[in-house]
């Protein structure tokens, strides 16, 4: 039986990130992808206008429809109005990997507060902060692999931190009381929309597929490099990842 994945996101129109590049990151992998947009956020490749997100009413209806099925795993990351109660009773479901990317800034939009982060993040097994997430969730500023493993200590949770706003862009994974180093095989001269975004699906997708967080992180990591070097140019601003092949 094919394995259900439960998206629940933004949707960015230029389908650089959020909740369309989620999606089909997933099912790129052989996992069968579903989900609930909370929002959209218009933008361009230099960032991010406006946010609006839609009523919590519409959210928990279109949820409902998606619960009588058999979810395996999910990743969540702009909640908008998402009800914490729903969350909790979503959560509850699913038995497998639950990922919270914890997205505070989505192309310099404030679309989270950091205490309300560090209030879920108890709901999930899995969260993968960027530096400067990870350092406003635990209001220190930590070095990379320190904010990684305070993160992890204080949460109960593994952590995947990804190090893209550091020179030397090296992620690091915090899981069982370990801490594993991945730095990258190559450092590009530009940048991509949407890399968080499709690093935390395709850890989904690789947890789904039975790896361990050590094997979905490293086989996540590369299959970001490979679509990065694909990355296109629409004008300014950062490039946008292609339709995955």
């Amino acid at each position: 039986m094919v394995k259900i994945a439960l998206v629940i996101s933004a949707i960015d129109p230029l389908n650089g990130a959020g909740f369309t590049l989620d999606l089909r990151v997933v099912e790129d992998a052989g996992i069968k992808a579903v989900g609930v947009p909370t929002g959209l956020l218009p933008q361009s490749p230099e960032g991010v206008e406006e946010a609006f997100f839609f009523p919590s009413s519409w959210l928990e209806q279109a949820l409902s429809s998606l619960l009588g099925l058999e979810i395996s795993g999910l990743k969540a990351s702009i909640l908008g109005n998402f009800p914490e109660h729903i969350l909790r009773e979503v959560l509850g479901k699913v038995k497998g990997p639950r990922i919270l990317d914890p997205i505070l800034r989505a192309g310099g939009k404030r679309v989270e507060k950091g205490e309300r982060l560090r209030k879920i993040i108890p709901l999930f097994n899995i969260i993968t902060p960027n530096i400067p997430e990870a350092r406003e969730i635990l209001e220190e500023e930590l070095p990379p692999q320190g904010l990684c493993e305070k993160l992890a200590e204080e949460f109960k949770v593994t952590v995947l931190l990804k190090g893209g706003h550091s020179p030397e862009k090296t992620d690091y994974l915090c899981y069982q009381e370990k801490t594993f180093i991945f730095p990258p095989p190559e450092i590009f001269p530009y940048e991509v929309h949407g890399t968080g975004c499709l690093l935390s699906s395709a850890l989904l997708a690789f947890l789904l597929r039975g790896l361990r967080p050590q094997e979905a992180v490293t086989e996540a990591r590369a299959y970001l490099y490979r679509h990065y070097r694909r990355a296109v140019s629409l004008g300014k601003g950062k490039k946008i990842f292609l339709k995955n092949t």
